[in-house]
């Protein structure tokens, strides 16, 4: 953390249950008068969703472990996903001092670049699933692999599904190219 606040940067980290005491502490904290508070809904593909965000201040105790440590977060999100009902309540603490306003705004920014990059890497291109474990290779495809969705994207494709359907022609002549590089430069049969 001093590094980044020295850099003159800032964080929101999402406070998960792996880290007890900050996640019990944040939510101890929640049971108080928000500073701020912003309430905005989200409908897409099968969900329709109510968020509320609420900020406060951080308390003096977590000030000392966390540098630069100024807000803590609520952000609650209730509806409907698939026709199933859900609720959850996530906790971030953050550098910022700013407006629950702009802490949605930044909050929503980091769960798109989650939804829309991290979802597709991990399912559509089957990140996870990949059974390379050395260090070097499991990077090289890593790089790969954002280097073929960036592709795509700066191609113009929204669908990173429907891009792999439409290039798999183009991959596939593009794989035996690299199979058989003599053979395809010269025109050997």
């Amino acid at each position: 953390m001093k590094i980044i606040i020295e850099s003159d940067n800032d964080y929101i980290i999402t406070a998960k249950r792996n880290q007890p005491k900050l996640h019990d502490s944040i939510k101890e904290k929640t049971k108080t008068q928000p500073e701020d508070a912003f309430s905005w809904k989200q409908n897409g593909h099968d969900h329709s969703v109510s968020c509320r965000i609420k900020v406060w201040e951080a308390p003096s105790s977590m000030t000392k472990q966390w540098t630069g440590l100024s807000k803590v977060i609520s952000v609650t999100r209730k509806g409907v996903r698939n026709g199933k009902k859900f609720s959850s309540e996530t906790y971030y603490i953050t550098s910022l001092k700013t407006s629950a306003y702009r802490l949605s705004k930044a909050i929503r920014g980091h769960r798109r670049i989650e939804n829309n990059l991290h979802w597709v890497k991990d399912v559509i291109l089957n990140e996870d699933n990949c059974h390379i474990t050395k260090t070097e290779q499991a990077a090289t495809l890593g790089v790969m692999r954002d280097i073929g969705f960036n592709l795509l994207i700066m191609e113009g494709f929204k669908s990173i599904t429907n891009a792999m359907a439409e290039m798999e022609v183009k991959l596939g002549k593009l794989w035996d190219i690299v199979n058989n590089p003599i053979k395809n430069i010269f025109n050997f049969s």
